[in-house]
Protein backbone atom coordinates (compact mmCIF):
# COMPACT_ATOMS: atom_id res chain seq x y z
CA UNK A 1 0.00 0.00 0.00
CA UNK A 2 1.13 3.56 -0.53
CA UNK A 3 0.23 5.84 2.11
CA UNK A 4 0.25 8.60 -0.60
CA UNK A 5 -2.31 6.99 -2.74
CA UNK A 6 -5.35 9.73 -2.63
CA UNK A 7 -8.18 6.97 -3.29
CA UNK A 8 -6.60 5.04 -0.44
CA UNK A 9 -6.51 7.92 2.14
CA UNK A 10 -10.38 8.48 0.83
CA UNK A 11 -11.09 5.21 1.74
CA UNK A 12 -9.40 5.13 5.49
CA UNK A 13 -10.89 8.23 6.41
CA UNK A 14 -14.35 6.85 5.47
CA UNK A 15 -13.60 4.10 7.38
CA UNK A 16 -12.93 5.90 10.66
CA UNK A 17 -15.68 8.50 10.07
CA UNK A 18 -18.24 5.19 10.07
CA UNK A 19 -16.65 3.67 12.49
CA UNK A 20 -16.49 7.04 14.85
CA UNK A 21 -20.17 7.44 13.78
CA UNK A 22 -21.34 4.35 14.77
CA UNK A 23 -19.77 4.53 18.59
CA UNK A 24 -21.91 7.46 18.50
CA UNK A 25 -24.77 5.63 18.47
CA UNK A 26 -25.83 5.34 14.59
CA UNK A 27 -26.53 1.98 13.29
CA UNK A 28 -27.08 2.94 9.93
CA UNK A 29 -22.87 3.30 9.89
CA UNK A 30 -22.27 0.38 10.64
CA UNK A 31 -23.86 -0.80 7.53
CA UNK A 32 -21.91 1.48 5.53
CA UNK A 33 -18.66 0.40 7.50
CA UNK A 34 -19.30 -3.29 6.41
CA UNK A 35 -19.63 -2.17 2.83
CA UNK A 36 -16.14 -0.07 2.90
CA UNK A 37 -14.38 -3.91 3.87
CA UNK A 38 -13.79 -6.76 1.33
CA UNK A 39 -15.62 -9.87 3.17
CA UNK A 40 -12.07 -11.55 3.67
CA UNK A 41 -11.51 -8.88 5.96
CA UNK A 42 -14.74 -8.29 7.94
CA UNK A 43 -14.67 -10.57 10.29
CA UNK A 44 -11.24 -9.22 12.69
CA UNK A 45 -13.03 -5.77 12.08
CA UNK A 46 -16.10 -6.75 13.33
CA UNK A 47 -14.31 -8.99 16.43
CA UNK A 48 -12.50 -5.19 17.00
CA UNK A 49 -15.65 -3.35 17.30
CA UNK A 50 -17.83 -6.32 19.17
CA UNK A 51 -15.05 -5.88 21.86
CA UNK A 52 -14.51 -2.33 21.85
CA UNK A 53 -18.75 -2.39 22.55
CA UNK A 54 -17.55 -5.08 25.92
CA UNK A 55 -15.26 -2.75 26.85
CA UNK A 56 -17.65 0.42 27.39
CA UNK A 57 -19.53 0.35 30.89
CA UNK A 58 -22.53 1.03 28.99
CA UNK A 59 -23.59 -0.73 26.44
CA UNK A 60 -25.22 1.95 23.47
CA UNK A 61 -28.13 0.04 21.49
CA UNK A 62 -26.28 -0.13 18.58
CA UNK A 63 -24.44 -2.78 20.17
CA UNK A 64 -27.33 -5.54 20.04
CA UNK A 65 -28.25 -4.15 16.96
CA UNK A 66 -24.60 -5.48 15.75
CA UNK A 67 -25.47 -8.32 17.31
CA UNK A 68 -28.32 -9.44 15.86
CA UNK A 69 -27.49 -8.36 12.61
CA UNK A 70 -24.63 -10.84 12.87
CA UNK A 71 -26.35 -13.47 14.74
CA UNK A 72 -23.40 -12.96 17.22
CA UNK A 73 -25.68 -15.84 19.27
CA UNK A 74 -23.25 -16.53 22.18
CA UNK A 75 -22.61 -12.57 22.82
CA UNK A 76 -26.30 -11.72 22.61
CA UNK A 77 -26.58 -14.42 25.53
CA UNK A 78 -23.33 -13.10 27.95
CA UNK A 79 -25.41 -9.32 27.23
CA UNK A 80 -28.45 -11.17 29.00
CA UNK A 81 -26.49 -12.83 31.50
CA UNK A 82 -25.39 -9.61 33.18
CA UNK A 83 -28.42 -7.68 32.23
CA UNK A 84 -31.34 -9.97 33.23
CA UNK A 85 -34.31 -7.69 32.07
CA UNK A 86 -33.31 -7.74 28.30
CA UNK A 87 -34.11 -11.66 28.05
CA UNK A 88 -37.86 -9.87 26.91
CA UNK A 89 -36.49 -8.33 24.01
CA UNK A 90 -33.30 -10.80 22.99
CA UNK A 91 -34.39 -14.22 23.51
CA UNK A 92 -36.33 -14.55 20.01
CA UNK A 93 -32.68 -14.03 18.85
CA UNK A 94 -30.62 -16.77 21.41
CA UNK A 95 -33.54 -19.18 22.08
CA UNK A 96 -32.78 -21.93 18.78
CA UNK A 97 -29.18 -22.40 20.47
CA UNK A 98 -29.29 -21.88 24.20
CA UNK A 99 -33.36 -23.23 25.01
CA UNK A 100 -32.23 -24.12 28.67
CA UNK A 101 -29.87 -21.12 29.43
CA UNK A 102 -32.82 -19.11 28.03
CA UNK A 103 -35.20 -20.97 30.64
CA UNK A 104 -33.10 -20.04 33.06
CA UNK A 105 -32.47 -16.46 32.61
CA UNK A 106 -36.49 -16.41 32.39
CA UNK A 107 -36.86 -18.17 35.73
CA UNK A 108 -34.40 -16.55 37.34
CA UNK A 109 -35.81 -13.05 36.07
CA UNK A 110 -39.60 -14.38 36.97
CA UNK A 111 -38.17 -14.96 40.61
CA UNK A 112 -36.38 -11.81 41.67
CA UNK A 113 -39.55 -9.48 39.88
CA UNK A 114 -41.95 -11.52 41.63
CA UNK A 115 -39.71 -11.24 45.00
CA UNK A 116 -39.48 -7.39 44.73
CA UNK A 117 -43.37 -7.07 43.74
CA UNK A 118 -45.18 -5.56 46.31
CA UNK A 119 -48.76 -4.35 45.07
CA UNK A 120 -51.08 -5.50 42.26
CA UNK A 121 -49.98 -3.27 39.79
CA UNK A 122 -46.17 -4.94 39.96
CA UNK A 123 -47.99 -8.26 40.39
CA UNK A 124 -49.75 -7.86 36.68
CA UNK A 125 -45.78 -6.59 35.49
CA UNK A 126 -44.66 -10.44 36.96
CA UNK A 127 -47.81 -11.87 35.14
CA UNK A 128 -46.89 -10.55 31.83
CA UNK A 129 -43.18 -11.48 32.38
CA UNK A 130 -44.61 -14.91 32.62
CA UNK A 131 -46.80 -14.74 29.76
CA UNK A 132 -43.95 -13.90 27.46
CA UNK A 133 -41.72 -16.56 29.18
CA UNK A 134 -45.01 -19.11 28.38
CA UNK A 135 -44.68 -17.83 24.19
CA UNK A 136 -40.70 -18.76 24.75
CA UNK A 137 -40.51 -21.68 26.85
CA UNK A 138 -43.96 -23.36 26.44
CA UNK A 139 -46.95 -23.63 28.65
CA UNK A 140 -45.10 -26.97 30.93
CA UNK A 141 -42.76 -24.62 31.64
CA UNK A 142 -44.62 -21.58 32.41
CA UNK A 143 -47.65 -23.51 34.19
CA UNK A 144 -44.73 -25.43 36.30
CA UNK A 145 -43.21 -22.07 37.15
CA UNK A 146 -46.71 -20.47 38.11
CA UNK A 147 -46.92 -23.68 40.18
CA UNK A 148 -44.34 -22.61 42.18
CA UNK A 149 -44.95 -19.29 43.09
CA UNK A 150 -48.33 -19.71 44.29
CA UNK A 151 -46.55 -21.73 46.79
CA UNK A 152 -44.26 -19.58 47.53
CA UNK A 153 -46.36 -16.50 48.04
CA UNK A 154 -49.77 -18.06 48.98
CA UNK A 155 -49.83 -15.17 51.63
CA UNK A 156 -50.03 -12.70 48.78
CA UNK A 157 -54.23 -13.65 47.39
CA UNK A 158 -53.90 -10.46 44.96
CA UNK A 159 -50.35 -11.84 43.28
CA UNK A 160 -52.29 -15.24 43.42
CA UNK A 161 -55.44 -14.12 41.58
CA UNK A 162 -53.14 -12.49 38.71
CA UNK A 163 -51.23 -15.38 38.53
CA UNK A 164 -54.66 -17.37 38.05
CA UNK A 165 -55.39 -14.83 35.42
CA UNK A 166 -52.88 -16.71 33.29
CA UNK A 167 -53.88 -20.31 33.25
Amino acid sequence: MNPSNPKIQIHSSKRHLARELLFKNEFSYYLKLKELYPANEWDVVLNKIVDDFKKMKNKLPVYLSILKEENLTAELLTYCQSNIRSIIDLYPYIIKDYLEEVNELFIKYIEYSAEEATDRKKYRTVCSIIKTYKKACGTIHSHKLIGELSEKYKRRPAFIEELGKIR
